[in-house]
This record gives structure tokens, sequence and C-alpha cells, in this order.
């Protein structure tokens, strides 16, 4: 932490560097000074990009500022097949929603997440998730689970609707999306349901979507990031650099699922 701290401090006191964004991955076609932009650039505010597509975006991380999206969807004029903006001029900053996180999102020693009650619950249970391979979560004793209580998941997908109970073993759920679903997960909206205490008080749960992605396509993107802020300590990487990044491009992981892809 400490390490981490000072590689901070350093950051923010060297003015040069605070001005710079990093890529940390690129889709489609942009160009910085003729050369194709590539993970580990360096950017300024001023470096003039040219990009080829409306559709064509990076992800870019500043010391000092966080984690932006570089896209020039906002600005590009119709019909034209290439477009220049300077970097300020294409900066997307992370959406409400998706830095939306849960009220205590403190994990335990081995990076559980643990939804204290149901106003935790429901709050996590809106906006994009990111799915890898299945969903786990934990649920304190105390703030659930009395008598007659039940989870259900709804699925969405047009007209068509799935519920399913979720079971509940040892204060841990898991959702695993249907394999027959997950070409079309991009098109579903899912609730999750407590039953009866949703009813009782009045309560409505939000929408959420589970954003299917390969694991093998998101741990470059992590490795470039750990190269970038020069974080060798596994912990404080996760902590302060990957799961803000992941949050911000993709939606709300679990932390044991990033740290998995480092051991596998």
């Amino acid at each position: 932490m400490k390490t981490t701290l000072l590689f901070l401090i350093l950051l923010v006191m060297t003015p040069l560097t605070s001005q710079h964004f990093y890529v940390i991955s690129v889709t489609g076609e942009i160009y910085a000074d003729q050369e194709a932009l590539q993970p580990k650039d360096r950017l300024t505010e001023e470096t003039q990009l040219r990009f080829v597509g409306e559709d064509a975006e990076a992800y870019l991380m500043s010391p000092s500022k966080g984690y932006f999206a570089l896209s020039p969807r906002n600005i590009y004029p119709k019909g034209k097949r290439e477009f220049m903006a300077a970097v300020k001029n294409a900066l997307l900053p992370p959406s409400e929603l998706k830095s939306t996180a849960i009220r205590t999102i403190g994990y335990d020693t081995t990076h559980k997440i643990i939804l204290e009650d149901y106003f935790d619950l429901l709050d996590y249970f809106r906006g994009p998730i990111l799915y890898l391979d299945s969903l786990n979560l934990f649920l304190a004793e105390d703030g659930f689970f009395k008598e007659n209580t039940q989870l259900e998941w709804t699925i969405i997908y047009d007209t068509d609707t799935i519920v399913q109970k979720l079971a509940v073993a040892q204060q841990h759920i898991t959702l695993i999306l249907p394999a027959d679903l997950l070409p079309n997960a991009h098109h579903l909206k899912h609730e999750l349901r407590y039953l009866p205490v949703y009813e009782e008080e009045d309560i409505t749960p939000y929408s959420f979507q589970l954003l299917p992605l390969d694991a093998a396509a998101l741990l470059p993107e992590l490795l470039t990031l750990r190269e970038i802020v020069g974080q060798n300590a596994e912990e404080d990487f996760l902590v302060q650099y990957a799961i803000p990044y992941v949050e911000q491009r993709y939606g709300k992981i679990h932390p044991v699922q990033l740290q998995k892809l480092f051991e596998e």
C-alpha cells in the first residue's frame, strides 16, 4: 500500500506526467501522427487523432484523473469516413450508472463481495454486470432469509420471460446464464426479486444486464494496465486499478474472478 501511495504522490507532483493519458485498449482504427494507436501509447490532451469510423474507440488511464473512454461518437460528422479530433474533445467520462457501486463495497480477505442486506442486493443488481462464466455472491446472515423468503431471477427477452428460483447454500448464491441464451446475452434484461420483502415494502427491483466476455480477451487489457502503473503487488493492483477500470468499461465485476485470471 505504501508503494501505491508513493507512486500516486509522485505522479500528482509531476505536472508533465499528470497531463498524460495512457492507452489501455483500442477498438477499430485510431491514428496519432500517422501511427496506429497501440496499448501503452502515451497521449496528451492536445494530441491530434484520426478516427476511422465513429465506432472506433480506446480506453485511457490518466494517473491524476482516472479512466476515460476516447470516442468520436458524439462529435463525428455524418457521412465522413475519417475524422480528426484532439484527445480533449473526444474524452468521455464514466457514466453515472457505471460509477454506481454497492453501498458497502468492502471485500473480505478473500475478495468476496458480501451484500449486507436487501438494500445492497437492490443496488448491486442494477446496470451492467460483467459476466465471465458465472456470478457468485455472499449474503450476510443477519440481513437475509427470514422465514418464507426466496430469491427469483427473471430473464426477459423481447416478450419472453424466464423465471428461475435461486438456491441459497450457506448464504451463497450463484447465477449461471443458460448456455442457449449466451448468443443473445446483450439483448437480455434481468431482474432479481427478494420475496416477499420487496412486495411488502413496495420495492421494485432495478433491471440489470449480464455482459459476457471471454476471460482471454480481458487479461491483455489488465496486463497492459499493470505495466502502465508499474504495480506488482497483486492485491493492491486489483483493488486500486483493475477493479475500477473493469467497472468503468464493462460494469460490476467480482474481484475473485479477476484474481483467478492472474493465477491461471
